[in-house]
């Protein structure tokens, strides 16, 4: 089996995986905002405030709303992929 290419398509995979967030703000923006610029990421914020300031909000009380909806979704999304061996066991021997 060739690990080579695997490593190459965990690469290109968890990149795709970072730009979502900016895809998303960005489709977003397009929809809600009049298209407006994303802007940068400031390194001072935490991912939540970030991704907030990228969808063009600035109001404290969101950003603690997404910062508790992400946490939460990103706890489910771990439990769900935790428990996937335990629910669907492989057939592999």
């Amino acid at each position: 089996m060739c690990h080579v290419g695997l490593q190459y398509v965990y690469e290109d995979s968890m990149d795709l995986i970072a730009k979502l967030p900016a895809i998303a703000a960005i489709i977003y923006r397009n929809l809600y905002r009049d298209g407006t610029s994303v802007g940068v990421i400031d390194p001072n914020k935490d991912w939540s405030a970030n991704f907030v300031s990228m969808l063009g909000y600035e109001n404290p009380q969101f950003t603690e709303l997404m910062r508790l909806y992400l946490t939460i979704h990103r706890c489910v999304c771990v439990s769900t992929v935790v428990a996937m061996p335990k629910l669907y066991p492989s057939t592999d021997s």
